[in-house]
């Protein structure tokens, strides 16, 4: 949220108290008027705030006849002493408006000048996030092009793969299901509804499990409870959510371990109905009995036949269900009972290990991308409790146990060992951490027990921060989905057409018609897209598994494509070229004492997190004071009171006439009442490993590579020549960054490297926004649609290669699948095919290529 506050004299603000408040992100204070962005509430801000006058930013839908009317209604809200901004877009009507009053008394105010105007009702709408079940990806899609017609629907995406369903809709939760069953009937909507679950599970004793599962049972919204104890399989049936039902279970018995969790199929007999359609299909053929055939045939595909019967009814006519149905009982019209028996066997068996590698797959993938934890163990009155974590607070002392994942980022306060950080780094090799370090959600703990203070709370937690940004990219698809979406649209319809020219036409050329229906059955069967509508987002999902296996974060299947496109990088010096590890290396034009410079210095930067800002904190000398009213000045510095006079410090853009120095380094100049009392010297070393990361960019396509810098210009020119750059921006404020961006985005896909203290603007303006060491940079995490969670340079080629490879596949995928069913098609429509080239041009087909995209989760480093 966003606050708004007019500072007058009389007003006195407390930013240090401000500042330290939980949930601020950001405070700037520029023509007398406060804003504070976080989440916090008002009242909390406004205890910092002597005789505050809250302002309000409003964004309403506003309809006027003429422009001129337009701005009268603006000028006579202007003039009100409650404005602080004003502006009235009569052609998108839209009137923007900071003010200290409430929206109905804006709306009085606007009609008392132009009575004319009108403030129409918007629609709120809301995006909600669903889990479901759906049994095939094509339905998945003829479910996401129902609800995107409808006027209530601004967005909506149904990623099968990963069984989520993302939607942006002015219904409700509730109308959504109802709306999406009309559509779909089978879909099931897992949130809140019953589900069956197994969890793999460790147990010290059985009269423990028998407890578990006795007490269980009695938990509301719990149904069913089975405790395998010689499996350690814990087995639910209930509408409780996974966490849930793992919190209650430690409730009542806390010595038991959680391993893994998956969805249980319900017992849908699928392998026992095949095997028995099977031996009365052997049967059948060696009695010479056609009845055992059909039986055998209705046996294996009573299901689809019943799917396909309902649909019909709907008018859902080219569906996988209804074209395998017609295919089928075609060939059984034309006495080929033995084919339509053997072809839906086949189609049942082909569907099921498809299913089954669909949902391994997003087992496995979903492991990698989840850092969540269930419970954390905390000591509330001298004795450890199992809480969630979203319970814990700042300073709360919790405590993690051998083997266990860090819930919430902390500093060790007792306890020493080692910490896997793969999920959040890709570093497979495990960080010594003992008492004083940070350590970070989501790393898994060694062997060792680590009693950890909470620097943070569950929400603004490293670990969260990443989750939102892998949920927030579902539902963003690549091109390439789009145009499978469409083409599906129309494949199916033109092939199940031709089918039906090709039985009626052929008779007239002397082909009998039991050739012709024949003929045309086979057609019906390669019509289903499955194997493009399910491998093209499978592919896109593997691939980001297996970029998070390498430490890199990517938002949305859109962004691993505009990676592979990237023609021009531009890139931040500090702390992404460079180690961003600072140190002072001389202070030039001392006018006070040295310990005064660095007393003030130290008063401004204590509460930045910007490497120099470290630096200067590291240097030995000065007092401890403290700063008051204390700003950032974007681009330029930082500016506040200490001991009762102004003090600025940054860049030679502080103040007017500050002399030029001529030495190596960065310059941070010091000015007291805007006099200069000091400048630092301060210096940063070139990765070792950039010059050749940079060379590999080149190999992988990448035309130029420019720098973006805020230092001074003789500094950025060095760096780029000893890198080779194409070219350099150095002095550079943010708006000016972006202009530059937008200059470089008109030469072709552009993408910007920083290391996210302060490039989130640049990060979002470009095509692809790279952040490095987002690990220690939420905001990084928030503008960026490419986040490499350490420092390695080296993994901004890798990403790329990443992205190509995948782009391979999801070709490969589309060339093969069409290719085999135009291949079956020539070969069906002379003739030359048989029912069974049909079926593996459809369901092999399609289990070729999920196994083919399957293999963008591997991906070996060169």
């Amino acid at each position: 949220m966003v606050f708004r506050y007019k500072i007058d004299k009389e007003n006195e603000v407390n930013l240090e108290k401000l500042k330290s408040m939980d949930g601020v992100e950001d405070i700037t204070l520029k023509d007398n008027v406060l804003v504070i962005k976080g989440d916090v509430e008002s009242k909390e801000i406004e205890k910092s705030i002597s005789s505050p006058t809250h302002y309000t930013f409003f964004d309403i839908k506003a309809e006027i006849d003429c422009p001129n009317c337009a701005k009268k209604v603006e000028r006579a809200l202007s003039a009100l002493p409650s404005t602080a901004y004003v502006d009235f877009n009569f052609q998108k009507g839209r009137l923007k408006i900071i003010s200290s009053l409430a929206l109905d008394e804006i709306k009085k105010e606007a009609e008392k000048a132009e009575d004319e105007i009108v403030f129409p009702e918007e629609k709120k709408y809301n995006r909600y996030s669903f889990s479901v079940s759906i049994d095939c990806a094509d339905c998945a899609r003829e479910v996401e092009e129902g609800l995107a017609k409808r006027e209530d629907v601004k967005e909506v995406s149904i990623d099968f793969p990963k069984a989520k369903m993302t939607i942006l809709t002015s219904m409700t939760r509730d109308e959504v299901k109802e709306k999406a069953k009309e559509i779909e009937e089978d879909m099931e909507f897992l949130d809140g509804e019953p589900v069956r679950l197994v969890f793999s599970v460790s147990l010290d004793n059985k009269d423990n499990a028998r407890r578990i599962e006795r007490e269980l049972r009695n938990k509301e919204g719990v149904k069913k409870v089975r405790y395998d104890y010689r499996k350690g399989k814990l087995h639910v049936y209930s509408s409780l959510s996974e966490k849930e039902i793992m919190k209650e279970a430690k409730a009542i018995e806390s010595s038991i371990v959680f391993h893994s969790s998956m969805t249980e199929e319900r017992s849908d007999y699928s392998i026992f109905r095949v095997i028995v359609s099977i031996l009365l299909l052997i049967i059948g053929k060696v009695t010479s009995m056609p009845i055992l055939s059909v039986l055998a045939y209705v046996i294996s595909g009573y299901d689809v036949l019943w799917k396909a019967l309902k649909n019909t009814a709907k008018g859902k006519v080219f569906d996988e269900n209804f074209l395998m149905a017609l295919a089928t009982i075609a060939a059984l019209a034309v006495k080929n009972q033995e084919e339509a028996a053997a072809v839906m066997i086949f189609y049942q068996v082909g569907e099921y290990f498809q299913h089954k590698a669909t949902e391994k797959s997003r087992e496995s993938i979903g492991k990698l991308l989840d850092l969540s934890t269930d419970s954390v163990s905390v000591k509330v009155d001298g004795e450890w409790k199992e809480v969630d974590p979203e319970e814990v607070e700042i300073s709360d002392v919790f405590m993690v146990k051998a083997g266990e994942k860090v819930a919430l980022d902390g500093e060790i306060i007792e306890g020493e060992g080692f910490i896997d950080t793969r999920a959040l780094t890709g570093e497979s090799v495990p960080v010594k951490v003992t008492k004083g370090d940070k350590i970070l959600s989501g790393s898994v703990n060694g062997e060792s027990t680590l009693l950890v203070k909470a620097t943070s709370l569950y929400r603004d937690s490293t670990a969260t921060k990443i989750m939102k940004m892998v949920e927030e990219g579902e539902g963003r698809k690549a091109e390439s989905e789009k145009f499978i979406t469409t083409f599906s649209r129309y494949y199916t319809p033109a092939v199940s057409c031709m089918a039906l020219l090709l039985a009626l036409i052929l008779p007239l050329f002397g082909l009998s018609w039991k050739d012709s229906i024949y003929r045309a059955a086979m057609l019906l069967v390669i019509s289903c897209p499955c194997a493009l509508v399910l491998s093209v987002p499978l592919t896109y999902f593997a691939s980001m598994g297996a970029f998070a296996k390498n430490g890199i974060l990517v938002k949305g299947d859109d962004a691993i494509q505009r990676l592979k496109k990237i023609d021009t990088v531009a890139l931040d010096k500090t702390g992404t070229l460079t180690e961003g590890v600072f140190s002072i290396q001389s202070i030039e034009n001392l006018s006070v004492p040295l310990d005064h410079l660095l007393t003030v210095a130290k008063a401004i930067e204590r509460e930045s997190t910007h490497p120099i800002a470290t630096a200067i904190m590291a240097k030995d000398g000065g007092k401890e004071v403290m700063a008051e009213k204390v700003v950032n000045i974007s681009g330029i510095g930082m500016e506040g009171i200490v001991e009762g006079k102004k003090v600025r410090i940054g860049s030679i853009r502080i103040a007017q006439n500050l002399p030029i120095l001529d030495k190596e380094g960065t310059h941070i100049y010091v000015t007291e009442e805007d006099k200069l009392i000091g400048i630092f010297v301060i210096s940063d070393r070139i990765r070792n490993n950039a010059a050749s990361a940079l060379a590999s960019l080149r190999k992988e396509g990448v035309k130029k590579l420019f720098i973006l810098s805020g230092d001074r210009k003789e500094r950025v020119k060095a760096t780029a020549e000893a890198l080779s750059m194409d070219g350099y921006y150095g002095e550079l404020l943010p708006d000016e960054k972006l202009l530059t961006l937008d200059k470089l985005k008109k030469d072709g896909v552009t993408a910007y490297c920083g290391d996210g203290i302060n490039d989130a603007p640049a990060l979002k303006r470009s095509d692809v926004g790279i952040a490095m060491g987002g690990v220690g940079s939420h905001s990084a995490i928030e503008a960026a649609s490419v986040v490499i969670m350490d420092d390695d340079i080296s993994k901004l080629p890798l990403s790329i290669r990443m992205a190509r490879r995948t782009e391979t596949i999801v070709k490969e995928n589309i060339i093969f699948s069409l290719s085999v069913k135009a291949m079956v098609f020539i070969l069906a429509s002379f003739g030359l095919s048989n029912m069974w080239l049909a079926v593996i041009a459809d369901t092999g087909v399609s289990l070729i290529a999920v196994a083919n995209a399957l293999r963008a989760l591997y991906f070996r480093k060169k």
